[in-house]
């Protein structure tokens, strides 16, 4: 269980690093005009990648579904915006720009404070797992376990 714990820390430190990184490229995207847009597409691109192997792995190790489900509906979502990157019906150079920003940036950015948002909860609840109550502790090396049971 500790295991577990120090392993989602990790990931949870690592998601909100590049969970604010993104934002950041996000708003300096936006601020100059799509200008330095390549800096948000790999740090998508990277907090992207390091939410999904955490998805898989985690999901696989603490056998979550809502994880696996992450990881359906992320993958969905991608091939998704493929496709429709690949239609273009919109000659309209403006209207392209804000609909990709939506769908290539602020719809990924949401999900991926969602899935830190499942990580945090995560943590909380092995946490409140690996706690013992007061009354609890050490009862295994007192002599109440050789007690009878008393009706």
């Amino acid at each position: 269980m500790k295991t577990r714990k120090i392993l989602l820390n990790v990931d949870l430190v690592i998601q909100s690093l590049l969970l604010f990184l993104a934002i950041a490229s996000a708003l300096g995207t936006m601020i100059s005009k799509g200008a330095v847009g390549i800096i948000l597409g790999y740090a998508l691109l990277v907090l992207g990648g390091w939410q999904l192997g955490s998805g898989v792995i985690i999901g696989l190790m603490l056998s979550d579904r809502k994880r696996a489900e992450y990881v359906f509906w992320s993958i969905a979502y991608l091939c998704t915006i493929g496709v429709l990157g690949n239609l273009n019906p919109v000659s309209n150079g403006e209207m392209n720009m804000v609909l990709a920003f939506i769908f290539i940036a602020a719809i990924p950015l949401c999900i991926a404070y969602w899935y830190l948002k499942l990580t945090k909860n995560t943590i909380k609840k092995i946490e409140t797992a690996i706690e013992i109550p007061g009354e609890m502790k050490g009862i295994l090396d007192s002599d109440e376990i050789f007690k009878p049971i008393e009706e």
